[in-house]
């Protein structure tokens, strides 16, 4: 038996669901994604929103979404990857050195490295990367 589409997947999802799905692929949080395609409140959206995702019927249904958006948005990326780096280039040479120690920080976090300061004597400034990254 051929494995489903995933067109032929979103198919079997009920309209809220779909547009649960659809608030998550635009980067929404589980909470904000789930009050606006069902209309309660927050409170009720947070539990709510973690059975859905753990509902074996819609976990596949999500799991491939996420990954099919994945492999775009990492194509976007290095098509994009010069304009990124051009633009970190400049603020990390603006005269504003808050912001640019915030990009890398930021930076840094996303990409699973941790930043430890010592308060030793030397004062080192040490990387360590996170093992969900080390393969990559």
């Amino acid at each position: 038996m051929a494995e489903k589409t995933l067109d032929e997947l979103l198919a079997d999802l009920n309209p809220k669901q779909a547009a649960f799905l659809r608030g998550l692929m635009a980067g929404k949080s589980q909470t904000d994604a789930y009050v606006e395609a069902y209309g309660c409140s927050r409170d009720s959206a947070r539990s709510s929103a973690c059975d859905l995702l753990a509902n074996r019927n819609f976990r596949p249904v999500y799991v491939r979404a996420m990954l099919e958006s994945f492999d775009g948005l990492i194509d976007g990326f290095k098509r994009m990857s010069p304009v990124i780096l051009r633009r970190v280039g400049e603020i990390l040479e603006s005269e504003n050195e808050a912001v640019a120690a915030r990009v890398i920080d930021s930076i840094l976090d996303r990409i699973g490295i941790i930043k430890t300061t010592h308060q030793e004597v030397s004062g080192d400034v040490h990387l360590h990367f996170d093992k969900r990254y080390e393969d990559v």
